[in-house]
């Protein structure tokens, strides 16, 4: 039996501009870091081209249009 999905759904505010956005990246990402995502995780970022935030690191992103991400408390959550 397959388990079920186990999520969060994190939404960053809309920001009035790159300097706030910037702001919020920075505070999202130190969240992520006291739950225990380590230095080579993906992180919150703002897209200048885009005028939207991303989430993502070196192996890929995603642009997020919605502002937001679903993170798996099963991974997040493990011990």
């Amino acid at each position: 039996m397959e388990e079920k999905p186990l999520r969060v759904w994190l939404e960053l505010p809309s920001p009035a501009d790159a300097a706030e956005a910037q702001e919020v990246c920075e505070l999202a990402n130190r969240m992520l870091a006291r739950l225990g995502e380590g230095a080579d995780s993906d992180r919150f970022f703002w897209s200048g081209d885009d005028a939207k935030y991303c989430f993502g690191g070196w192996r890929g992103y995603v642009t997020l249009s919605d502002r937001g991400h679903w993170f798996d408390l099963r991974y997040a959550g493990r011990p």
